[in-house]
């Protein structure tokens, strides 16, 4: 994987590494999901993050605001998980968290999670 343009690159002086994949195409409407096993580690974020565009982002017909849908397991507690989602908010002030508690601890296996994103709601699943 290559940083994208404008990104910095791996460091060699820095003792973690991190990932994202990003497409350069705008999604509406339908069902996203990821199969993916969050790390057990105080202090990182492992997410399922779509649907974004902010200022930089402007798709045809689109404001280019903040616009977010997003599951992240929050630290070393990987027996739950916040989804939440934003809309047209540059200031990050319109947040909608939910905690979801597992009855099991996510970091142990791989797990498929989603939503389903409709005109009406968002329906998140494990």
């Amino acid at each position: 994987m290559t940083p994208f343009e404008g990104e910095p690159g791996p460091r060699d002086d820095e003792d973690y590494t991190s990932g994202e994949i990003r497409t350069t195409g705008f999604y509406g409407y339908g069902c996203y999901e990821v199969e993916m096993k969050p790390v057990k580690q105080d202090g990182v974020v492992t997410a399922f993050f779509t649907s974004f565009a902010g200022p930089y982002d402007t798709p045809d017909g689109g404001n280019g605001q903040h616009n977010e849908i997003d599951a992240e397991f929050l630290g070393k507690n990987t027996t739950s998980f916040q989804t939440n989602y934003w809309t047209n908010d540059d200031n990050y002030q319109n947040g909608h968290e939910h905690t979801v508690n597992l009855e099991f601890d996510a970091s142990e296996d791989f797990h498929l999670y989603g939503f389903k994103w409709t005109s009406d709601e968002i329906e998140w699943f494990v």
